[in-house]
C-alpha cells in the first residue's frame, strides 16, 4: 500500500526523547557545548534541538514535565544516575570526549573496548542522565 508522507506509520515510529531537567537554561547552555544541533523551540520550560537523523531531543523543566504527565518525576540524587542513557555513534571520540567534560559532564566511564566491540565512554550530563559517545570498530 502506497502512503503519503502526511499520513502517520503503521507502527510506532520513535521520533523524540524528552528528558528532564532541573534547570532548562542550563540544560540548553550545556547540550549546546556537547552536540551541534539545531534548536527548533526556546521556551520558558522546554527547548528542542533536531539530531542529524532528524531525531529530536527536548528538554523539560522537571515541574512542568510534572504537570504535562500528572505524576511526580524520581529526580536522580547528586552523583546517581536517572536510568536514561543516550547511545551516540562518533567518528572522533577523543574530540568528543573532551567536548563533554568541557561542557562540565562528569565521566562515569573512561573511554575503553567494550566487550560488544566497540569503544566508548559514558557520561552523566547535568542531571543524571547517561551520556555514551562509541566508535564502531567493525
Amino acid at each position: 500500500m502506497n502512503r503519503e508522507s502526511t499520513s502517520q506509520p503503521e507502527r510506532p515510529l520513535l521520533a523524540l526523547v524528552i528528558l528532564a531537567v532541573r534547570d532548562v537554561a542550563r540544560a540548553i547552555a550545556f547540550y549546546r557545548a556537547c552536540f551541534d544541533w539545531k534548536q527548533t523551540v526556546d521556551e520558558e520550560v522546554y527547548a528542542e534541538f533536531q539530531t542529524e537523523g532528524g531525531f529530536r531531543i527536548g528538554l523539560y523543566e522537571q515541574r512542568a514535565f510534572e504537570g504535562t504527565a500528572c505524576c511526580k518525576v524520581m529526580a536522580a540524587p547528586e552523583g546517581q544516575l536517572t536510568g536514561v542513557e543516550l547511545y551516540f555513534y562518533v567518528d572522533d571520540i577523543t574530540r568528543v570526549c573532551q567536548q563533554f567534560m568541557t561542557a562540565g559532564a562528569h565521566q562515569s566511564s573512561p573511554r575503553s573496548m567494550r566487550h560488544w566491540g566497540e569503544e566508548a565512554a559514558y557520561f552523566k550530563d547535568l542531571d543524571g542522565h547517561l551520556l555514551v559517545v562509541a566508535k564502531r570498530l567493525t
